[in-house]
């Protein structure tokens, strides 16, 4: 569990940084998924070529 929480928490610095340096973060929603989620502007599908409205 702790290699799991150290990976985890590296990953989120790096989105962090990335964040702060002005870089745009890549969508995180998987398929049909998305079409029942409600969380669309936290993982930006919106943005993803091709996604629909």
């Amino acid at each position: 569990m702790e290699e799991t929480a150290t990976v985890m928490l590296d990953g989120l610095r790096r989105d962090l940084m990335a964040i702060r340096g002005g870089e745009v973060l890549p969508a995180l929603g998987e398929g049909v998924a998305c079409a029942y989620c409600e969380m669309r502007g936290l993982c930006r599908r919106d943005d993803w070529d091709g996604a629909a409205p």
